[in-house]
């Protein structure tokens, strides 16, 4: 367990070798730069879409829906209704995708950070997605099981076609390749360049934690 958090593996040293990196302050103003800020205008765009292809009126009536009662809390009903919409979905899913080539072009040619680095290494690539794959059903199980346990009722919506189910676990997959690609590809190996391997996986992991969280709000900050 210690060689696991303070032995640096060798895509870092690697990395470490090509360039010593900023200070802790400069990688998460780097981050918020060039994924942050990026996945926010690319959410505002598809949110914006979103509405105007699925609210009755169109993006016009969502607008007047600030000025009448009650109104702010019927935006955000309108907002988590579009994550029922495939279509809107499928939005919301391509904006997180168009992060990765952005992260990728940026930390090859502003850090020099090789393609290994970024964590798209060949030699081991279908064991780690398997193994990362049936760690997150696990988790992911073991929280409804605790829910259940603790009396919740879950239902399954049998209107739900197997179809969507598919499309909608590739897009889920779509959508963790570019936060992990962002945290733990590049955040994470971007600080272990001068930061421990321990401070730098707490870092990219609090970080990882907060920023989609507080980002959340932010369409609604537009009015």
């Amino acid at each position: 367990m210690k060689d696991y958090f303070f032995t640096k593996p060798s895509k870092i040293t690697e990395s470490e070798d090509r360039s010593k990196g900023r200070s802790l302050l400069k990688e998460i103003l780097r981050l918020v730069r060039i994924y942050f800020l990026p996945w926010l205008g690319l959410h505002y765009i598809a949110l914006y879409i979103g509405i105007m292809i699925t609210f009755d009126g169109g993006l016009l009536a969502y607008f007047k829906l600030f000025a009448m009662p009650n109104g702010f809390m019927r935006a955000f009903e309108v907002m988590f209704d579009l994550f029922k919409n495939p279509i809107a979905y499928l939005l919301f899913t391509l904006a997180s995708a168009f992060t990765i080539p952005i992260i990728y072009a940026s930390s090859r040619r502003k850090d020099n950070l090789s393609v290994r680095a970024l964590g798209l290494d060949r030699n081991h690539m279908w064991r780690e997605i398997i193994c990362g794959y049936f760690s997150g059903v696990t988790i992911v199980t073991a929280f409804m099981l605790v829910l259940v346990a603790l009396g919740a009722s879950i239902k399954l919506n049998s209107d739900v076609s197997w179809l969507l189910i598919a499309i909608y676990f590739i897009l889920f997959l779509l959508q963790g390749f570019s936060e992990e690609q962002a945290f733990r590809g590049y955040f994470m190996t971007a600080l272990a360049r001068r930061q421990s391997l321990a401070v730098s996986i707490i870092i990219s992991s609090v970080a990882f934690a907060c920023l989609p969280s507080l980002a959340e709000p932010f369409p609604f900050l537009l009015f």
